[in-house]
């Protein structure tokens, strides 16, 4: 009684949530520590994909979409954002060791 189930789309989403803000911080944290020049360009980048991502839940208010449309976006975009940031990073720790 009471407990989330563990494959409802609150589970889902709060997964993804949890990895968008892990990426973006991954993402504005080496931007910081590498003292990169683009690191307002970063930050509002970083800022704008999280106001899309908050605002897009007007579209399932608004009944435009369906939750599980809305939800499968979000992560489908969540997981191209993180991996954009692994491979930024990645590439940039390559650079550095050569």
């Amino acid at each position: 009684a009471g407990a989330i189930d563990l494959f409802s789309w609150s589970v889902f989403e709060r997964f993804f949530a949890m990895l968008f803000h892990a990426a973006s911080g991954a993402l504005l944290g080496y931007a910081m520590g590498s003292r990169l020049m683009g690191f307002s360009a970063l930050l509002i980048g970083a800022i704008l994909y999280h106001s899309l991502i908050n605002y897009s839940i007007i579209f399932y208010q608004k009944r435009l979409i369906s939750v599980s449309l809305l939800e499968s976006g979000i992560a489908f975009l969540d997981i191209i954002f993180a991996v954009v940031v692994f491979l930024i990073v990645r590439n940039a720790r390559h650079d550095r060791a050569q």
